[in-house]
This record gives structure tokens, C-alpha cells and sequence, in this order.
């Protein structure tokens, strides 16, 4: 038998815009919107204990060398046009981060003409 969280009509009825509790069934994903998913990777396990789950059973494990994560927030999200084509990495959101603080800095007057930027200097005309 199925656990009947599976089971169950998709009703997402009680769905609000920040859970408090599980929903009884799965929600429906919004059109025309993505779904970010954060995430923290966990240390490895020392050890593993087994256990069973619907009827599920994994073993017991001295040395685990599975991946643990942890799910932090998931949200839906509206990405305009501008954003779709958008770098989403660490390098591309350090470029974005400077290049936003050299127009705060333009803005407010801050002479930031000498500002070291991935350990060269970056002059400003």
C-alpha cells in the first residue's frame, strides 16, 4: 500500500505563500515562474544507521560515502527577460557585485579610482 501522501488528489488548497506545515498534496507549480531551491551540503557521516521507510530498509554503513544535504528554502520566483540569460556563478555575481559598487561609489563621490579587483588595480576613467 502506497503511503497516501502520494496517493491523495492533488488539492494544493491549503497552500499558502510561506508553509507553516506540510501541504496535504502536492502544489502545482505556477506558470511562467522558476523554483529556486537553496541548499546546505552537510559533512560526511562518521556512520550510518539503517532504517526502514514505507517499507524501504538501507543498511547499516561504517563508512558512508553518500552525500548529505540539507533543503534550506525553496520559493518561486518571476525572472524577467533580462535575467534568463544571466551567469549564475560565483565569478559572474563578483563582477556584478563590483560593478555595482563602483557606480555606489561613483554616485556618492568616493574616489575608489585605485580599487584592487581580483588582485589587480582597476583604474576608472
Amino acid at each position: 500500500m502506497l503511503d497516501p501522501r502520494i496517493t491523495a488528489p492533488n488539492d494544493p488548497s491549503d497552500a499558502e505563500d510561506v508553509l507553516t506545515k506540510m501541504p496535504a498534496a502536492p502544489v502545482t507549480p505556477p506558470a511562467d515562474m522558476d523554483l529556486q531551491i537553496e541548499i546546505l551540503i552537510l559533512p560526511q557521516l562518521q556512520e550510518y544507521t539503517g532504517s526502514v521507510e514505507y517499507g524501504i530498509s538501507s543498511r547499516k554503513s561504517k563508512a558512508h560515502e553518500g552525500l548529505s544535504f540539507m533543503i534550506n528554502k525553496i520559493r518561486w520566483v518571476e525572472e524577467g527577460i533580462g535575467s534568463r540569460g544571466q551567469e549564475r556563478t560565483a565569478a559572474a555575481l563578483k563582477r556584478r557585485l563590483d560593478a555595482s559598487a563602483t557606480l555606489l561609489a561613483l554616485q556618492s563621490g568616493i574616489d575608489n579610482s585605485h580599487r584592487r579587483v581580483n588582485g589587480m588595480a582597476k583604474l576608472h576613467a
